[in-house]
C-alpha cells in the first residue's frame, strides 16, 4: 500500500507513552490479568481523512484465508513481518496506524532507500518532528507479500524505551481486500479475502477516514471513536465532555502520558450509565477522558472481550460475540432478554485488580508509575515512585516476565518495596 501522496509530507501518527490506567489514543493501557496494569509507548495514527482509501499492492496471496496466532505485546497484537526477504522481526499489529512505521536502525540496517521525509506529530501538541520515508521492496506477513510498500522510518525504539519491544508498526490498511479478524478469545488473526457486508448499524459500521471511526451513544450522547487495537486502554473521551456525562464520581488523575510533541494528565471516572455500540451495551464501564483530545478511542481492553473484523478496502469494521458466548465467558459479552441486543459487563462485578500502574514490568527493580484512586494498591499504601524489588518473596530480578505477571495475578499479594532507599512490605488483597 502506498500512502496518499498529498498526505504523506504530513503524517500524524501520535507515539505515546502512558501512565494511565485507561489511556488509549494519546495514552494507552494494558489490564494485565487479575488487576495488574501494565504501560507502554505505542503508536497511535491520529488523523482523520476523508476520501477513498488507497489500494494495497498484494502479490503471490496463498490460500483464500490464513491464520496465526493472536499474540500480543504490552496488551498490543503483534505480528512477525519479513523486510525485502529478511528475518521476520515483531511489529504491533495497529488499526489506529494510518501508515507503517520502522524504527529507523532496522531502515538504517536494511539500507531502506530515503525517498523523502514527513512530518510526524499528534493533535494533542502544537509541534512537528521530521521523519524520513523510506521504500521497502517486498513485506511479507502472514504468509502474503506485499510489494512496492512506503514506510515511515521513526525512532521508534527510543520512544518506547522497553526491553524488546517490537521494532515496527504495521497498519492494518496494508491488508485491503482482506478481512482483518481479531479473534481475542479465541487467540487467533483470521485473513479471508473478500468484504464485509454492508453496514447495518448494529454490528456492522462503516467508516470514510484512515483509521475506523464508529459512533457510540453515551448515556444519550453521540461520540466519534477510533478503533485502535494499538491501545491497551478502554474508552477514553475528550475530556470537555466530562462536564455532560454522569460519572459516578468526579474525573480524577490516573496517571500521565505523552506524544512525541506533549506531555499531558489523563483523567478517570466510572460512567454511571451506558455506552451503546451498535447493539450492544456496556454496563457502567470505567472511562478515561484526555483534554484536547478530538475524538474518542477504543482500546483492547474493550476490544479483547470481542471478535473484531475490518475491512479496509471497503472501509467497514464489524464486532460480534464469541462464538455466541454468554454467562461467565472470558470476553464478557451476556445476553439480555431482547435477542438483538448484546450486554457486556465490565469489570467490577468480574474479575478485581490490584490498581497498579507501570510503565513496564521488564526491568529489575519495577519502578511504579501510579496506582488508582480507590483501588487495593492505594489502600495497601503503594504509591508512585516506589520501586518494587520482590514479589511474594522472590526476588524480582530472578524472573522471568511470565513468572512476574503470574505472581502478580496472586491473592494475597505481597511486594517488597524499595521506597527512597527504605525498605518497604506492602500487602493487599482482591478478597
Amino acid at each position: 500500500m502506498k500512502p496518499n501522496k498529498s498526505h504523506a509530507r504530513k503524517f500524524y501518527g501520535a507515539f505515546v507513552a502512558s501512565g494511565s490506567a485507561l489511556a488509549a489514543g494519546a495514552g494507552r493501557a494494558f489490564t494485565a490479568a487479575a488487576g495488574v496494569l501494565v504501560f507502554a509507548a505505542a503508536l497511535s495514527g491520529c488523523v482523520v481523512q476523508k476520501g477513498p482509501v488507497p489500494q494495497a499492492e498484494a502479490i503471490a496471496a496463498p490460500a483464500p484465508a490464513a491464520t496465526l496466532p493472536l499474540t500480543t505485546f504490552g496488551g498490543r497484537p503483534v505480528v512477525e513481518v519479513s523486510i525485502n526477504g529478511t528475518p521476520a522481526r515483531t511489529f504491533i499489529l495497529d488499526t489506529g496506524a494510518s501508515y507503517t512505521v520502522l524504527d529507523v536502525s532496522l531502515a538504517e540496517e536494511l539500507d531502506l532507500p530515503v525517498t523523502g521525509t514527513q512530518m510526524v506529530k499528534s493533535p494533542l501538541g502544537p509541534n512537528e518532528i521530521e521523519s524520513e520515508i523510506v521504500s521497502v521492496s517486498k513485506l511479507a506477513v502472514a504468509g502474503l507479500t506485499f510489494e512496492n510498500q512506503e514506510a515511515t522510518a521513526f525512532d521508534l525504539l527510543g520512544f518506547m524505551q522497553m526491553e524488546g519491544a517490537p521494532v515496527g508498526v504495521l497498519s492494518y490498511r496494508i491488508f485491503d481486500g482482506y478481512r482483518l479478524v481479531f479473534d481475542y478469545p479465541g487467540e487467533e488473526l483470521r485473513l479471508y479475502k473478500g468484504s464485509l457486508p454492508a453496514p447495518d448499524g448494529r454490528s456492522v459500521f462503516g467508516f470514510e477516514t484512515t483509521v475506523p471511526e464508529v459512533s457510540v451513544r453515551v448515556a444519550g450522547r453521540d461520540f466519534p471513536i477510533h478503533l485502535d487495537t494499538g491501545s491497551p486502554g478502554g474508552f477514553t473521551f475528550p475530556l470537555a465532555a466530562a462536564a455532560d456525562l454522569p460519572l459516578a464520581s468526579p474525573p480524577t488523575v490516573t496517571g500521565r502520558a505523552k506524544t512525541v510533541n506533549a506531555e499531558f494528565e489523563i483523567l478517570g471516572s466510572t460512567l454511571d450509565g451506558t455506552i451503546e455500540l451498535g447493539d450492544m451495551r456496556f454496563e457502567n464501564p470505567r472511562v478515561s477522558f484526555i483534554e484536547g483530545a478530538p475524538f474518542g478511542n477504543i482500546g483492547n481492553e474493550i476490544l479483547s472481550r470481542l471478535v473484531v473484523t475490518v475491512d479496509p478496502a471497503n472501509g467497514r469494521v464489524q464486532f460480534a460475540q464469541p462464538n455466541g458466548a454468554v454467562g461467565t465467558h472470558a470476553a464478557g459479552v451476556q445476553a439480555t432478554e431482547a435477542p438483538s441486543v448484546r450486554r457486556v459487563v465490565m469489570p467490577g462485578g468480574g474479575k478485581k485488580r490490584y490498581g497498579i500502574q507501570f510503565a513496564s514490568i521488564d526491568g529489575s527493580p519495577i519502578p511504579v508509575m501510579g496506582v488508582e484512586a480507590g483501588s487495593p494498591a492505594e489502600a495497601a499504601g503503594l504509591g508512585a515512585g516506589d520501586l518494587i524489588t520482590a514479589i511474594n518473596g522472590t526476588p524480582v530480578e530472578s524472573m522471568s516476565r511470565d513468572d512476574r505477571i503470574a505472581a502478580l495475578r496472586a491473592s494475597p499479594l505481597g511486594v517488597s518495596v524499595n521506597r527512597a532507599g527504605n525498605a518497604i512490605e506492602v500487602e493487599m488483597s482482591l478478597d
